[in-house]
């Protein structure tokens, strides 16, 4: 019987008969023996290749007569192993069953059917160390090669929480003698640990895992063996894979990073092990995509460690992620600024260059030009949205960094690689990297750039390399004019007009005429192409003259505005004939008349007095229909609310008006009505409605109208001077924080702390403020009393400024997380003080 076990198994072979037979339940004395020698055909094997065979033998299909082993010697194992009690057989019988689904797949698939998981899971929890350490070491096996319901198995039955205590505990002397001595099955200190650490970094890949690390305490022990200096490398191999998959889970990285898991993790990075070096670097990066945590990370230098793990290695997997890792922390001005102290563009650069591209992996090529171009660009990124976004200028130090390591020429040649998404960054990259920066955009010239994006335009109709290519081709021209040259020669011009007539993305026609606009190039394709633009420009140039003296202080809500551009749009949207619109407003800027007394006409909406309209009266009255819905607004501000929309049907870029121009026959109006009414909006307001002036009074409801409660028992004197005593004009919320710079989490959280405290009004100063007012709005306001109730109605522009579809997600995470909300309050105050607040608690914020 023993010379079957210690050469090759054979299911042919007739003593097989008998090792089945013993291995079958009832459990039988025999099972200890046929175990061991079973583990003995492989651990004791000659080389890598008798072992595998032996381990496949196992799971092979025997039959006699009727009597069939599906699965050969595998479920037998699995099911004697949950039925054994003795110890001695407990060990023999985990040791044979983790050996033999080392590296086998098929091995692991005839055990999958089987209860085993719960049964191994139960055996972790074992008195003997040797159990414990086998029957995790299966666990391990099965989650590696297994499939996604195996490990659910493993995950319902509790192993999580199992494999928890096994890495939390510690073999002492004591317990070794007593539980860790077997003279057949040797157990060494910290081998148990080692197994666990390994199943969990196996099992952590499902979601379900992830979010029960959290509960029972998974994340703080995993830190806890990364800070341990005395680990073997498999174990830290392990081990921070592990904790790479928690950090996956975006809940459980603000408790990873208060555990110390980011200081853990950059000892890691100079590591000898490759493996190790590229985990922490992406767990690194993990922990990065939480802009609350980026903090963290540049306290602990983690720019510093990246830089140098990118210079001191070649490994490819590495780059990846430490690039990774580079572009999300540049996202922060912080991030910036330690990339140029650190020298992190010449590294980065390095990467994509001569001899290095040709083998670089595609990966390392897109994640070193997003890094690249995030970097050199202001404005936080949006990886998911992929379309640089650009500022009114670049990181000029980083753009100067970038274009001495003479890497233009790279960039330009990766614009026509085979990858989709590296030809994307690569134009993206191209865009941030010559904003305004002449140089740059010289050597981008130089290496062809004018050809290479105009071709990669026309060789991709998505949306998202088109706006690449084409704010690439306006950052080159603007920066350096005779880039312009060459995309005229090429036939650029015809192909944007083009472009603008076909596409049907509102941005990509945009882009395209501003493109076509610095070329110094107007549409002479068809007539109606021609007209269109010239309109544009005509009315443009017109309007800009004209309206060029800063608007009436008369404030306006700008929630109206909203109400009434939406409304103009639905009717332009509807209508075939999109050049009335326009043409109205070039009457009322033609009625424009310069005299010795002064100005008259122009655009203050005297077109409504004139008598040869014809044809456009009929545009007139509708106009002065929408105009009796939006009284607040003037007249004139209607007028050319529709015209900008109608140039913006035409796919050309709107008017930037300005609001709150009086109408030449009529009196200057207040601007009482209160923004209750106004319906939700979705966002910060387009650049249209960016001139508006306005300031922030007491309260965003303004002060009452005192002239009006006097009624006629003032005179028209005393009722103006009272006017401009108390001239303090209306709060507009959502302008106002983006005029700040403040994030929407920063939004939100300062009119959550300014209702907060409205709310608390008249109670003790020991009133601390938290997130009631978002949870109480997120629960319908139950939280209060009908007197507090008032306080919020009081209020309407923080209500509609809350209602906001964009901060749904912001307000739903604050309102539960009242650390997460005091922790950005107390950065928040810091911020408005340096920008010159004043804070006064019982009357609000002033700013």
């Amino acid at each position: 019987f023993a010379p079957f076990y210690l050469c090759n198994l054979n299911m042919s072979d007739p003593k097989v008969k008998k090792a089945l037979k013993d291995l079958a339940l009832p459990i039988k004395p025999a099972v200890t023996k046929t175990a061991l020698l079973l583990a003995d055909s492989m651990r004791k094997a000659n080389n890598e290749a008798a072992k595998n065979d032996a381990r496949k033998e196992l799971s092979a299909t025997y039959q006699e007569k009727d009597v069939v082993w599906e699965g050969g010697v595998m479920p037998l194992l699995a099911g004697v192993l949950g039925q054994a009690k003795d110890k001695l057989m407990l060990e023999a019988l985990s040791l044979c069953f983790a050996l033999a689904l080392e590296n086998c797949e098929s091995n692991v698939k005839a055990v999958e059917k089987t209860e085993v998981a719960k049964s191994l899971v139960e055996l972790s929890g074992n008195g003997s160390l040797i159990v414990q350490s086998f029957c995790s070491l299966a666990v391990s096996y099965m989650c590696k090669l297994g499939s996604s319901e195996s490990r659910r198995k493993f995950i319902a039955a509790g192993a999580v929480r199992s494999l928890t205590t096994i890495i939390s505990s510690t073999d002492s002397d004591e317990l070794l003698s007593k539980q860790g001595v077997n003279k057949q099955i040797p157990y060494q200190s910290g081998q148990r640990q080692a197994a666990a650490i390994a199943a969990l970094n196996a099992m952590l890949v499902e979601e379900e895992a992830r979010e029960l690390a959290r509960s029972v305490g998974t994340i703080q022990h995993v830190v806890g063996l990364l800070q341990d200096s005395q680990n073997d490398v498999h174990k830290l191999e392990e081990g921070v894979g592990a904790a790479l998959e928690i950090v996956k889970r975006p809940s459980n990285r603000e408790e990873f990073c208060q555990a110390g898991g980011v200081e853990a993790v950059l000892t890691l990075v100079a590591h000898d092990s490759p493996l190790v070096r590229q985990r922490a670097a992406a767990c690194l990066k993990e922990a990065a995509r939480s802009q609350e945590l980026r903090r963290v990370l540049f306290a602990a230098n983690a720019v510093n460690g990246l830089v140098a793990l990118c210079a001191g290695h070649d490994d490819d997997r590495t780059h990846v992620e430490v690039a990774g890792a580079l572009l999300e922390l540049s996202n922060e001005c912080s991030g910036k600024v330690a990339m140029l102290h650190y020298q992190a563009a010449p590294v980065l650069t390095k990467l994509i260059k001569g001899d290095r591209l040709k083998d670089a992996e595609e990966h390392v090529i897109e994640n070193v030009l997003a890094a690249i171009g995030f970097m050199c660009a202001y404005p936080e990124q949006n990886r998911k949205q992929e379309i640089i976004r650009l500022s009114s200028t670049g990181y000029v130090l980083l753009q100067d960094e970038v274009g001495k390591a003479d890497v233009m020429d790279s960039i330009v040649a990766l614009c026509e690689h085979k990858s989709f998404k590296v030809k994307n960054q690569a134009a993206a990259a191209l865009a941030a990297l010559c904003l305004l920066h002449s140089s740059n955009s010289r050597d981008a010239g130089r290496a062809g750039a004018a050809g290479t994006l105009l071709k990669l335009l026309l060789d991709f109709e998505e949306e998202v390399i088109q706006a690449n290519v084409m704010k690439a081709m306006l950052s080159i021209l603007v920066a350096f004019p005779p880039n312009a040259t060459a995309l005229k020669r090429i036939g650029a011009p015809a192909q944007l007009f083009r472009i603008r007539r076909e596409s049907s993305s509102s941005l990509i026609r945009s882009l395209s005429e501003l493109v076509a606009e610095q070329l110094g190039c107007c549409s002479a394709v068809d007539e109606e192409g021609n007209s269109q633009v010239m309109s544009y420009i005509t009315l443009r140039s017109a309007y800009e003259e004209q309206a060029a003296s800063p608007p009436d202080s008369l404030s306006r809500y700008i929630a109206s505005l909203k109400a009434c551009r939406t409304a103009i749009r639905d009717v332009i949207a509807r209508d075939d004939n999109v050049m009335r619109w326009w043409m109205i407003a070039w009457h009322d800027l033609s009625s424009f008349r310069l005299a010795n007394e002064g100005t008259s006409g122009g655009a203050r909406g005297s077109v409504r007095r004139r008598s040869d309209l014809a044809d456009l009266q009929e545009t007139l009255d509708e106009l002065e229909h929408i105009h009796a819905k939006f009284s607040i607004l003037s007249f004139c501000d209607v007028l050319y609310m529709a015209a900008s929309s109608a140039l913006e049907r035409m796919g050309l870029t709107p008017l930037a008006v300005v609001y709150g121009k009086l109408d030449s026959t009529e009196e200057q109006r207040e601007g009482d009505a209160m923004a209750a009414a106004c319906p939700d909006f979705e966002g910060p307001e387009f650049e249209e409605i960016g001139a508006v002036k306005h300031d922030v009074g007491a309260e965003d409801g303004g002060e009452p109208n005192e002239g009006e409660e006097q009624g006629e028992a003032e005179s028209a004197e005393e009722a103006m001077a009272k006017k401009e005593e108390r001239q303090i004009p209306k709060a507009q919320l959502a302008i106002r924080l983006e005029r700040m710079e403040l994030t929407h989490r920063e939004q939100v959280v300062l009119v959550g702390m300014y209702m907060a405290m409205k709310a608390n009004d008249g109670q003790s100063v020991s009133v601390p403020v938290s997130n009631v007012f978002l949870r109480s709005f997120i629960n319908g306001q139950k939280e209060f009393d009908a007197a507090k109730q008032a306080d919020f109605r009081a209020s309407p522009a923080c209500l509609a400024f809350m209602s906001s579809l964009h901060l749904k997600d912001e307000i739903a995470r604050l309102a539960y997380d009242n650390d997460l909300f005091l922790f950005v309050a107390k950065d928040l105050m810091a911020k408005l003080f340096a920008l010159g607040a004043t804070f006064h608690p019982r009357e609000g914020i002033y700013v």
